[in-house]
């Protein structure tokens, strides 16, 4: 998926780094969310996965995040130099580094805080995500709170037949997703066709899912401490907020 990442940080709209295809609303709800747990914590944080960096620029504007140092991890370099030349005016304390989750360019004991959101489901080997979880503890210092987000406790892929159909996948996301999202993607589809944006045919891989009970007896057995988990919650164009199907967050207090 390396490739897809490269072209994600060529396209137009930055937010597509995200993943989240015409919907920054969905991104800026979910890191602001993200943020409440990151409160009254100094120190360094560390987002894995970071898109574009918005999470750094709302712990940044409230009071109540002390953070001195922000790392941002990245998989390709076309990546952190897109995000690093979005971010230069903002701040001189953000760093965005190449690396993956299971393999961190950070030193032991390095963070005060790890958010990894919406990373660890496009793992396709359960192994990389074990090795991501303890790279995660590795990093962390000693009561530092790490935050594991849009963790799927069933199969996603399930019932996902649409292969490389463009047809068979607007019919996809017209049922599972509803008329506004079927409507964001054929203009997607038609803005494709009429200029020079690349179009992305992902891979269908079967990405990994774990049950509640058994993700966090995973996390408890690598040295975190469960303080809350709970379903993802999203929103839609319109504002209005509903709980995920398929999706639950973790956070967990690290232990050393």
């Amino acid at each position: 998926r390396l490739d897809e990442y490269k072209v994600r940080a060529s396209l137009s709209d930055i937010n597509e780094m995200s993943g989240r295809t015409s919907n920054p609303a969905l991104t800026q709800y979910i890191l602001n969310n993200i943020s409440e747990y990151l409160c009254d914590i100094s120190g360094v944080l560390v987002d894995i996965g970071c898109g574009d960096g918005s999470l750094f620029a709302i712990t940044q504007g409230k009071e109540n995040c002390k953070f001195e140092r922000n790392v941002g991890i990245l998989p390709s370099q076309d990546e952190c130099d897109r995000v690093t030349k979005e971010l230069k005016e903002f701040s001189s304390e953000i760093l965005i580094k190449k690396g993956l989750s299971y393999d961190l360019p950070c030193p032991d004991n390095f963070a005060n805080a790890v958010v990894i959101n919406g990373v660890l489901l496009i793992l396709d080997d359960r192994e990389k995500v074990i090795r991501s979880i303890q790279e995660v503890h590795r990093i962390s210092n000693p009561s530092a709170i790490a935050y594991f987000g849009e963790m799927p406790f069933v199969n996603e892929k399930e019932g996902v037949t649409y292969g490389d159909s463009i047809l068979g996948w607007l019919l996809y996301v017209l049922k599972n997703r509803g008329l506004y999202q079927f409507f964001l993607k054929v203009i997607y589809v038609l803005r494709c066709l009429f200029t020079k944006e690349i179009f992305l045919i992902l891979p269908k891989n079967k990405g990994s899912w774990f049950g509640v009970k058994e993700f966090e007896g995973i996390l408890e057995s690598f040295g975190f401490q469960i303080m809350e988990s709970f379903q993802h919650k999203e929103i839609d164009a319109f504002g209005k907020v509903s709980l995920s199907k398929t999706r639950w967050n973790y956070v967990a207090k690290v232990i050393k």
